[in-house]
């Protein structure tokens, strides 16, 4: 998988935002590169517009990213359906659907999925 540098554009508490062009690979080469860390990491992927203001981004879709990844696994990737259409060799993935899942802040569900390579 090459290296595609997720750059951290804002960091909120322990979070940061880093929007980039293949978020999923993103978020999966990042999980790779901190694996040693002792502290799990969580990524959560959402695909869409993304507002920004001053250097800063807001939106739907960084609300959702932010909501998703409180859901995802210790060192794992939980990411919309939406966003697994992003790929561009979705055949390197195995995307195990979660079914649509109730999100605070929505009203409807969001189909989320869990991705292996």
């Amino acid at each position: 998988m090459p290296y595609l540098n997720p750059v951290p554009i804002r960091e909120v508490h322990d979070r940061w935002i880093a929007p980039h062009r293949e978020p999923i690979v993103a978020g999966l080469v990042a999980l790779r590169d901190l694996a040693e860390e002792e502290l799990p990491l969580r990524v959560g992927v959402s695909f869409g517009e993304v507002l920004t203001r001053e250097g800063d981004f807001y939106g739907p879709v960084v609300n959702l990213a932010a909501r998703i990844t409180k859901l995802a696994p210790p060192n794992g990737l939980l990411t919309t359906m939406e966003a697994t259409r992003t790929l561009t060799d979705p055949d390197r993935f195995t995307i195990n659907s979660l079914g649509a899942i109730a999100t605070r802040g929505l009203t409807q569900p969001v189909e989320l999925a869990t991705l292996v390579s």
